[in-house]
């Protein structure tokens, strides 16, 4: 999944690597998923996995401005934090 909302998409290389970007940014670059195989969580490990896209998606939501171009992201709102809810 890449966009997470307020202007913020998680382009995911591997699943240790992965850059917060914006949508131009992202359709520009959405080619590069998952061309790696760095693995952080054991095979078949889904609690490991969703504790650490849970982490993912703090940092993206606390990134200030895309890491490719710059641009900058409006502040994400600490209520509309979906992850958070599951």
């Amino acid at each position: 999944m890449g966009f997470i909302g307020f202007g913020r998409y998680i382009l995911w290389i591997d699943q240790a690597e992965f850059y917060v970007v914006c949508a131009s940014c992202y359709d520009k670059h959405k080619h590069d998923q998952w061309s790696g195989h760095t693995v952080v969580c054991r095979q078949g490990d889904r609690e490991c996995w969703e504790r650490y896209k849970r982490t993912v998606y703090e940092q993206a939501a606390d990134t200030e401005k895309c890491v490719f171009c710059g641009r900058g992201f409006p502040p994400y709102p600490e209520d509309k934090r979906w992850w958070r809810r599951n």
